[in-house]
This record gives structure tokens, C-alpha cells and sequence, in this order.
């Protein structure tokens, strides 16, 4: 069984990891991809290190750009951040 994020500063770098996400995406998508933004959000808080967390997230983020719901540039930062996350173990 997986644990809830404990560390505050972690959590908040999670929350403003989903809120950049969220304000990357196009305006007319926004309330679209909301619900699977906070779903994800959710499971990143409260089963922290599930192996499923990263690529799931990974995925929807290439997805978004691929739509063109989220451009390029973005894509790639919110990406690199992620993976920053996945590196300092908050994510």
C-alpha cells in the first residue's frame, strides 16, 4: 500500500506542479481535462511513489500536446519538471 505525500514542502510542489499543468492548458480545454488533472493530482498526493504516478502523467501531458491543447514548449518544461520531481523522490 502506497502512503500519502507526508513532507508540506513536497506537497506544494506537487500542487504547483498540477497548477502549471493546468494553466498551460488551452483556455477552451481547461474545464475538459480538469477532472482527470485533479483524479491524477489526487493519486500523486495520497499514493506517493506508486510506480504508476510518472508515466501516467508523463502520458497525459504528451497527449495534450499532441491534441494541441497544450503547446510544445510547456509540454516539454512541465516534462522536465516531472521528471526533476521523479529524481528528488516527491513525485
Amino acid at each position: 500500500m502506497f502512503e500519502p505525500l507526508k513532507d508540506p514542502a513536497a506537497r506544494m510542489k506537487v500542487d504547483a506542479l498540477f497548477d502549471a499543468l493546468a494553466e498551460a492548458t488551452a483556455v477552451e480545454a481547461r474545464a475538459t481535462v480538469r477532472v482527470e488533472l485533479e483524479s491524477m493530482r489526487w493519486e500523486a498526493l495520497n499514493h506517493a511513489g506508486h510506480p504508476d504516478n510518472v508515466p501516467m502523467l508523463r502520458g497525459f501531458i504528451f497527449g495534450l500536446s499532441a491534441a494541441g491543447t497544450l503547446d510544445r514548449e510547456p509540454a516539454q518544461r512541465l516534462n522536465n519538471q516531472l521528471t526533476e520531481a521523479q529524481r528528488a523522490g516527491w513525485m
